[in-house]
């Protein structure tokens, strides 16, 4: 019964995170032609929800016990790992970089970079803010 649970909560956070990604993607295209924006900001959302998934659930489930338990591991498979997992997007954004390379070799390098930056602060914003507000 664990298993199923913790399969459908990563399959559901999954479903959600790759629709808002897909959602990022098709916006940013209209707006500025091209997908890189969309991209950049479904990593940069994803890193800044799986830190913050870090600050409130980070406790085992088997510290909690009983229900309460099942629950941080089922929130945590489906944030961190299903939804956070869903959205951001490595294949997409090793893609982008390898097409650009070469006619634009520093942009390329310093998206890849700006993307790699980003994400870490949006991490660590993520895991300091839930204390700030008492979470």
């Amino acid at each position: 019964m664990t298993t199923a649970l913790l399969i459908c909560a990563v399959a559901a956070g999954a479903a959600l995170g790759g629709i808002v990604r897909y959602a990022l993607a098709v916006a940013a295209q209209k707006k500025t032609g091209t997908k890189l924006a969309g991209t950049f900001t479904a990593n940069m959302f994803a890193c800044l929800i799986a830190g913050m998934a870090y600050a409130t659930l980070r406790e085992s489930a088997s510290a909690s016990g009983g229900a309460e338990g099942l629950w941080r591991e089922a929130s945590w498979a489906a944030v961190m790992v299903g939804f956070a997992g869903g959205m951001s997007t490595w294949s997409t954004l090793a893609g982008e970089v390898g097409e650009r390379l070469s006619q634009h070799f520093w942009r390329a390098l310093g998206y890849l970079f700006l993307t790699l930056i980003g994400g870490v602060a949006c991490a660590f914003t993520g895991v300091i803010l839930p204390p700030l507000f008492g979470f």
